[in-house]
């Protein structure tokens, strides 16, 4: 709306977009060469983040992917410019940051972690605990109640905009409510008796599982069970979304063992980029489908990707794994070096914080969402940031012990 104001069309978001994406790309770089006292690290942080070209498809629309890249990007760089110099000033920055980014996209609830985390260390040598406390709490606190109150304003619900119940009912489609109990079990029943047969469906590639499952994601909280949902909410005194999320908890608290493998295999798709495919995955998924003695997909779009030369999908995937291998092991010297009293350097402080930035996000969207390209490529800049500070935390004592000495 406020673009429409300005401009008098909404395409004027596009450059507006572009600009605040690069723009957040750059005030990462930067903060990493600081970081790294590096500008070479700088400068590969800012060519890679940008060079990725699955970026610029988002700020030609209207959605939340651009903002949240650029806030994803603004994070990253506050969490190593408080690595390098920590502050309350810098937790203040980030607190406000986390409460627009919720507003973005309520996702961004989980980077309060990050910033418990941030405020934690600062604990540790802060003498004004209670301005401490005031900077982590009040400009997150402030910015949401703004924010809410604006969305009354608009639509009459005094809250931040999110579709948990919505997003929910979707993962039950994979999991058997055959023993929940629910205030609305013909939704339950509904849901079971339509995706028997596909939950039957037997899979040799855990891609494949994952490209199987999407339209049925989509088609059960979209379709299946929008009817149902509906007539409810207008007999009832509680809301579709409010209905939804029972009939989900309910499923979930029925079958553990069903939702911790669900969760289990959109984090896969998330850190093996299982959204990317190529020729030949395409024509394997193709034959396992017409296999069937049945169309999985009636009525549905079938799931198919445009397929990718296997240099760019194996070699992304195999750096996002990378990426994973690093995260894994710098929590866990992390974690032995706290247990050990051990000092920590500025360049694995930043790695640590960034490492629990992109875990948290990730398990937050394997538990709610499904592992949808979109939603891992917005995080982006944290990606190459723990791939840029890793390798500068790892050169840095390297060329120290092969820096010829002085005559």
């Amino acid at each position: 709306m406020g673009v429409e104001s300005l401009f008098g069309t909404h395409r004027a978001a596009i450059p507006i977009q572009l600009f605040a994406m690069i723009g957040s790309a750059a005030f990462a770089a930067n903060e990493i060469r600081k970081l790294t006292r590096s500008t070479l690290f700088g400068i590969a942080t800012l060519a890679l983040v940008i060079g990725n070209i699955f970026i610029y498809r988002y700020a030609f629309t209207i959605i939340t992917e651009a903002l949240f890249f650029s806030a994803i990007a603004v994070l990253t760089g506050l969490i190593c410019r408080f690595a390098g110099s920590p502050s309350r000033g810098i937790i203040g920055a980030m607190s406000l940051l986390i409460a627009v980014s919720i507003l973005i996209r309520p996702a961004s609830y989980i980077f309060i972690v990050v910033l418990a985390a941030c405020a934690a260390i600062q604990f540790i040598n802060e003498q004004h605990r209670t301005r401490l406390a005031l900077h982590a709490v009040l400009p997150l606190a402030l910015m949401l109640f703004a924010g809410s109150a604006i969305y009354y304003g608009h639509h009459g619900s005094f809250r931040t905009q999110s579709f948990l119940g919505h997003n929910l009912i979707g993962k039950t489609a994979y999991i058997s409510g055959r023993d929940a109990t629910s205030q609305y079990p013909e939704i339950v029943r509904l849901v079971d008796e339509y995706m028997k047969p596909m939950r039957e469906v037997e899979f040799d590639a855990l891609q494949d599982r994952y490209l199987f499952r999407l339209p049925h994601y989509d088609f059960v909280r979209g379709n299946l069970t929008v009817p149902a949902v509906e007539h409810l909410a207008t007999t009832g005194v509680i809301g579709q979304d409010a209905i939804r999320q029972e009939v989900a908890f309910s499923v979930f608290k029925s079958n553990p063992v069903g939702f911790a493998k669900e969760v289990a295999l959109q984090l896969y798709a998330l850190w093996t980029v299982a959204d990317l495919w190529t020729a030949k995955d395409n024509r394997r998924f193709s034959q396992f489908i017409d296999s069937l003695a049945f169309d999985p997909f009636k009525g549905m779009k079938t799931p198919r990707r445009k397929p990718m030369p296997w240099v760019v999908v194996y070699g992304v995937r195999a750096f996002v794994l990378l990426v994973f291998v690093l995260t894994v092991g710098c929590l866990g010297y992390v974690t032995v070096a706290l247990a050990r009293r051990k000092s920590i350097s500025s360049t694995w402080t930043a790695l640590a914080l960034l490492s629990l930035m992109a875990h948290a996000y990730f398990l937050l969207i394997a538990t709610l969402q499904v592992g949808y390209f979109r939603y891992f490529v917005v995080i982006w800049p944290a990606i190459i940031a723990i791939f840029t500070v890793a390798l500068a935390a790892f050169a840095t004592p390297l060329a120290a012990r092969i820096k010829p000495k002085s005559a």
